[in-house]
């Protein structure tokens, strides 16, 4: 995926959206796969996913290459899937909502707790701090970032310590 031009990077990753959600309509027969239906069923996505696995084009990220839709394997994004259930209970609102009664209504504040509870299958630093972000930016959840989380990285703290320095010099 890195040698691939911006846009059809996007396209590959939206494709594989796409596939899923176009398989789901077709082959699940009675609806999409909902919040209430995963979360009541979640080994159902994961029959569904090895029936339905080679129909589903795309790709993954770069950061996600090791990733897999093989529902067998340990890098399964229906691993993935059922942790997030795990961690969110009754609703992916219910759980952010219960972070704001923990810690407050500070989106800063929210999103550290959130950072640093989070537990999903495959989720490392970059994995968390991106969900969360995406999820604050989208309004979704009251998240903002309050710093890079970038203490115990190796190469992406050299890289901004780096650039830091650079831009300092200039």
């Amino acid at each position: 995926m890195a040698d691939l031009p911006f846009y059809t990077f996007w396209e590959a990753s939206y494709a594989r959206l796409a596939d899923v959600e176009g398989c789901i309509f077709w082959f699940v027969g009675n609806g999409r796969w909902t919040w209430q239906r995963i979360s009541t069923q979640p080994e159902l996505f994961r029959t569904w996913l090895r029936a339905n696995r080679a129909k589903i084009g795309g790709a993954f990220g770069n950061h996600r290459k090791y990733e897999t839709l093989d529902p067998d394997s340990n890098s399964s994004t229906a691993r993935a899937i059922e942790s997030f259930v795990q961690l969110c209970g009754p609703s992916p609102s219910a759980y952010f909502a219960s972070i704001v009664r923990s810690v407050g209504n500070d989106p800063i504040r929210i999103f550290d707790d959130a950072y640093h509870h989070l537990r999903i299958a495959r989720f490392g630093r970059l994995a968390k701090f991106d969900f969360l972000a995406l999820l604050g930016r989208m309004d979704l959840a009251p998240l903002r970032p309050g710093s890079t989380y970038l203490s115990g990285a190796t190469g992406p703290l050299r890289g901004c310590q780096a650039f830091s320095y650079r831009s300092r010099l200039n």
